[in-house]
């Protein structure tokens, strides 16, 4: 094998990020699960009548959660599925058990 003057850097061999790391412009993780949210439901809501939802809409609706719950929230509905369906009816059944305590 001949040295043709260019040696390549590992991460040439690899088309997308390793590890599913993602970049966006969102300052923390709370702020990703955010907007992996509304692309989620966004990306179900393509060819329907309902209008695509915005980072406000979803921020306004999740606004009592930490971060670890909205991690595992996220996760549950990843498994399901219709995102945006298990979304808005677990948001719902978890808003009245949080309104209770």
């Amino acid at each position: 094998m001949y040295y043709n003057g260019y040696m390549k850097n590992i991460s040439d061999y690899f088309e997308k990020p390793m590890f599913g790391i993602v970049q966006t412009n969102a300052r923390n993780e709370w702020g990703q699960l955010i907007g992996e949210i509304v692309d989620k439901i966004n990306a179900g809501r393509i060819g329907t009548k309902y209008k695509p939802v915005t980072n406000g809409i979803i921020l306004k609706k999740v606004k009592g959660f930490d971060t670890n719950t909205l991690r595992d929230f996220v996760g549950e509905c990843k498994k399901s599925t219709c995102f945006s369906q298990c979304f808005y009816g677990k948001l719902k059944k978890d808003k009245e058990i949080v309104k209770k305590l």
